[in-house]
């Protein structure tokens, strides 16, 4: 059996002999999972890229698409292997609103709710607010939502926040969707560290959805009170100017990137998480991987991130706003011992609950069952 895995760019097509792997959880997700089925199965990632042209790279295949089409879409990678899929082969759709109905055997990958967040900063959405018509914006993503969703037969969701909605919204059988949750590695040898100055960090895109504007008035607040904190800003986005802007003379906020490689040590320096995350948010690789760092994470009480926090034990779900966030930090920077006990819990629940061998376990027992 052959497996393809459709997406629009998990790897960025440049002129070195190793391709880099682009910058999102999705990407992180599907190379992962390509490493994972590789290992069992003949795998190719289908994807657009700057010229047309196959590689090898580790154990799988990459073909690149070269497309002038400026809305790409899964019609247009499925071309790429039309020619060359079997009846017992699988597609598996990266994204659900790239899949496609076909003849063949497919599994789509829904992400999470992302109708959740209302892009107020987009001109139709803003307009349709601007004239109190913004429930027609929303019940359009729901049906289109459920449109995507309904192009295979077979669907992982990675929370079932998602699941529960479906549920709720469509009369249509859940026999075939299978949820599994997003994984993290763990650090070794986890060990609380000792120091006068409490860090947190924030890692994710700089986009309105992720909290930024949020995370701003949070840092501001903190500041003012406490002289022992110190903040490091790690991503990238259309709004790092604004925090640059914000925070470039201020020596307790430090703005870098890093690789997402090395996500589990740059968060191990660490001893508070926040991922004030508005809305479209799943199973949080951003925050599994802050707490399989150790570190004590606050949260929005959003998407599947409700799947992973247990509040009061391993973490903190609160309402995606400055206030709710600063009450929760100051606790956490107030209370030694608490801090450290909501740590190694975080820990233990990454090690114990969402270890990257249970994910591979999961979708390797699936790719079996469909093979019968």
């Amino acid at each position: 059996m052959k497996i393809f895995i459709v997406y629009y760019e998990v790897f960025v097509q440049n002129d070195y002999p190793n391709p880099e792997i682009s910058v999102g959880g999705i990407q992180t997700y599907l190379y992962n999972l390509a490493k994972t089925l590789s290992s069992h199965y003949s795998t190719t990632i289908i994807q657009f890229g700057k010229n047309t042209n196959s590689i090898n790279h580790e154990q799988f295949e990459i073909n690149f698409l070269k497309s002038n089409n400026k809305f790409q879409s899964g019609k247009e990678l499925f071309s790429l292997i039309k020619n060359n899929i079997q009846e017992k082969d699988l597609i598996i759709w990266g994204t659900d609103s790239i899949a496609l109905k076909t003849k063949y055997k497919s599994i789509l990958i829904q992400h999470g709710v992302a109708f959740d967040y209302y892009p107020i900063e987009k001109k139709i959405p803003k307009l349709l607010k601007n004239i109190k018509l913004d429930i027609l914006y929303r019940v359009f993503q729901q049906k289109r939502s459920i449109g995507f969703f309904e192009k295979s037969k077979y669907k992982v969701c990675v929370d079932y926040n998602y699941l529960n909605w479906y549920r709720i919204n469509s009369v249509s059988s859940t026999k075939n969707i299978f949820v599994i949750p997003n994984f993290s590695l763990c650090i070794d040898n986890f060990k609380l560290k000792e120091n006068k100055t409490i860090k947190i960090i924030f890692a994710r895109r700089f986009v309105p959805k992720r909290g930024v504007l949020i995370l701003i008035e949070i840092i501001n607040s903190i500041l003012k009170k406490y002289n022992n904190v110190e903040f490091g800003i790690y991503g990238d986005g259309p709004m790092k100017s604004k925090l640059i802007n914000e925070f470039s003379q201020n020596s307790k906020v430090t703005i870098e990137k890093f690789s997402s490689v090395d996500s589990l040590s740059v968060h191990s320096n660490f001893d508070i998480a926040l991922v004030p995350t508005i809305g479209s948010e799943g199973t949080s690789f951003s925050l599994l991987e802050a707490m399989g760092s150790g570190c004590a994470c606050i949260c929005s009480n959003v998407g599947g991130m409700t799947n992973i926090i247990i509040d009061n034990y391993n973490g903190y779900l609160v309402n995606p706003d400055t206030e709710s966030f600063c009450k929760k930090i100051e606790l956490l920077l107030n209370d030694k011992f608490l801090r450290n006990e909501i740590r190694k819990n975080a820990y233990f629940t990454v090690e114990q609950g969402f270890s990257k061998k249970i994910w591979e376990k999961r979708w390797l027992d699936i790719i079996l069952a469909l093979q019968h």
